[in-house]
């Protein structure tokens, strides 16, 4: 790993599990031919979660519609939750 432990989108699973990737795209609310929301312009949405399934990275908006993570460059996975114990 480098870059803080953020690695190139190419070594992440597409094996349908989250990640957290790194994508500053927005959607545009238009559908491709796939029927999937596209993404268009700079929004800063910069980290977020996504996964791979039948050949698009996909990932929630803001209003929880599935879109398409179009430009995803970097992924880690996801950190474990907090136990609620001091560490």
């Amino acid at each position: 790993m480098s870059n803080n432990g953020w690695m190139p989108i190419e070594s992440a699973p597409k094996d349908g599990s989250a990640i957290t990737v790194y994508d500053m795209y927005q959607t545009d609310f238009k559908k491709n031919s796939n029927g999937i929301y596209r993404q268009t312009g700079r929004d800063g949405y910069g980290v977020v979660t996504a996964w791979f399934k039948d050949g698009a990275w996909l990932m929630h908006s803001r209003d929880g519609v599935v879109i398409a993570c179009t430009n995803p460059a970097h992924w880690m996975p996801i950190p474990a939750p907090p136990t609620g114990e001091d560490e």
